[in-house]
Formats: C-alpha cells, structure tokens, sequence
C-alpha cells in the first residue's frame, strides 16, 4: 500500500510543481523531491538513535498512518514551502516504514525462508509503478490534488484496517 499509493502519488509531483499547483518550475521540483530525501534521512537517523527504545510494530503502523496523513496534507497544499515541509514529512514517515519493515522481516522470518520473504518484499516495491498509473489515471479524470488525497486516504483507511484486524500489531 505504501508503495503502490504513497510513494505512488510522488510520481505527480511534476505536475505540482507546474503550473496547475504551485508553479515553482524544475528549481522548486528539485527542492520537493530533496524535501523528500531529507525527511527519509531525519528517519534513518531517529530510527538508530531510538533503537533500544524501539516498540518496532507501534512505529511501523505510526509511520503506515503518517505517510497517508502527509499525502492527504500535501495534496490540498496550494503553498510551496508548506508544501515542502509536508513532503519532508511524507519523506521521513516514508523512510521509517520501509526501513521498518525490512528490519521486522529480518528479525521474524526464519532463516530458510528469509529469501523468498525478501523476494516478495522486492515484489511489493514493484507495486509502485502500478500505484502511479492507477493515481496518473485518476488525476487525469479528477484532477492531480483530488487524485493524490485520495490516495493518501486509501494508506490512512489501510492503516486503521490493519491496525482493527491485527491486534498484536498493536502489542
């Protein structure tokens, strides 16, 4: 879900930064996709910083949810630096999680299958070009901040099913 409708509507970008959102040009692109970069950075660095403290499965849903609250935020941003604080945001939320889960498979699949679970994990990566075509195709009918909004809902509800229908996640 991250993959496919998070990282998925970062594929619009291009079309925020032109004319239709925020009219910044390639310089203010530039700076959106850094934005994302240094908040993935921030992340990493939070991640080994709170390592002994870390309830693993809490911020692994945390940051499931903030990727979705980030894109919902700048979708609806019509203000670029705002606009680049909540993408540094998506960035670190994003970052989080997919170091998260790479960490939470390690540590939790056996050794003889720790390949092909790494392997379907490659497979679930690959779901962001399908995620950008479907989020392409929608903002075409809806409108690019429409279409990323609602996105951004779709990790949000994902988050709260999840979180309902697996309560040790919670633990």
């Amino acid at each position: 879900m991250v993959e496919a409708f998070g990282y998925g509507a970062v594929s619009l970008l291009p079309v925020f930064a032109g004319e239709t959102v925020l009219d910044v040009g390639s310089g203010g692109l530039g700076v959106m996709n850094g934005a994302l970069s240094i908040g993935a950075a921030f992340g990493a660095l939070y991640l080994g910083a709170s390592a002994k403290s870390m309830k693993m499965n809490m911020k692994l849903l945390s940051s499931f949810l903030f990727c979705g609250l980030f894109t919902i935020a700048y979708s609806q941003s019509g203000v670029f630096l705002l606009t680049v604080g909540l993408l540094t945001g998506f960035g670190l939320a994003e970052g989080m999680f997919t170091i998260l889960v790479v960490i939470l498979l390690q540590q939790n699949v056996p050794d003889q299958m720790r390949g092909r679970v790494m392997g379907a994990w490659t497979f679930c990566i690959g779901m962001g070009p399908i995620g950008a075509m479907s989020i392409g195709y929608l903002a075409e009918t809806i409108g690019v901040q429409y279409a990323v909004g609602i996105s951004g809902a779709l990790l949000v509800l994902a988050t709260s099913i999840i979180t309902a229908a697996v309560p040790r996640l919670r633990k």
